[in-house]
Formats: structure tokens, C-alpha cells, sequence
């Protein structure tokens, strides 16, 4: 996505490394490689950048989530875990989330899982360096 990065002074194509609910609340710039909060425009803009994180934050919610639907798979279910490679579809117990499936994959070596807290971006397909 695009948003505005303050090393680079100029709004820049951005991975999501964080979110809350359904608005970005932390990314990381392709160019300088940078981790920063995410925002639209330069300090203060004024308006503006208040405005549309607002109007994305008023965002129609995903449907509820089914969490009988989850617990009949929940023999399925796997320990989450970096690195370990999960595909669409597939259940993840986490240590603090508790049971997930598998939404989507956000880009490489991240997945979108759908909590009863609600959606996270977690990584995978990390393999420890060595």
C-alpha cells in the first residue's frame, strides 16, 4: 500500500506489518526498509490524514466469526510457530489468540488469520538463520 514515509520524505509503496481491526497501524517502507507508524501525509497536514485513517477505521466490519464452526476443526488445528509454513484454510492454535484460520496471505512469509479477537497478520515460512 501507499503511505507516507518520514525517512524517505515522500509517500512510498509500504508492506503492513501491523494492524487494528481493519486499519494498518504499522508498516515498513520497500525503499529505506524502515519500520514506522502509518500515516498519509507529512506531519502535520492537518485534517486530511486524521480524516481518511478515520474514514477506514468506519470500514463495514467482516462478518462475525463462527467460532463453533472453528472448534469442530479444532483437531486439525496446529501450533502456531514462525517457522512453520501455513496455506489458506487451515487452522492455527496461537499461544495467545487461541484458535485461527488461515484467511490469506498477505505477502511473502505473512498470513492473514482470523481470530475470535479478531483479524491478525502473522508471519510463517521463517526459517531460523544458521
Amino acid at each position: 500500500m501507499e503511505a507516507y514515509c518520514g525517512s524517505c520524505k515522500d509517500s512510498r509503496w509500504h508492506i503492513v506489518v501491523a494492524m487494528v481491526g481493519e486499519v494498518p497501524a504499522k508498516v515498513e517502507c520497500v525503499s529505506c526498509h524502515k519500520q514506522h507508524g502509518y500515516r498519509t501525509g507529512p506531519a502535520g497536514t492537518g485534517k486530511a490524514t486524521r480524516t481518511s485513517v478515520k474514514k477506514r477505521a468506519a470500514a463495514p466490519q467482516a462478518p462475525t466469526f463462527d467460532l463453533s464452526a472453528l472448534q469442530s476443526r479444532a483437531h486439525l488445528a496446529r501450533a502456531y510457530a514462525p517457522a512453520q509454513t501455513f496455506a489458506v484454510g487451515d487452522v492455527v492454535r496461537h499461544p495467545t489468540f487461541g484458535l485461527g484460520l488461515v484467511t490469506g496471505t498477505a505477502a511473502a512469509q505473512k498470513m492473514d488469520v482470523r481470530f475470535q479477537s479478531g483479524p491478525r497478520l502473522l508471519v510463517h515460512d521463517r526459517k531460523p538463520a544458521g
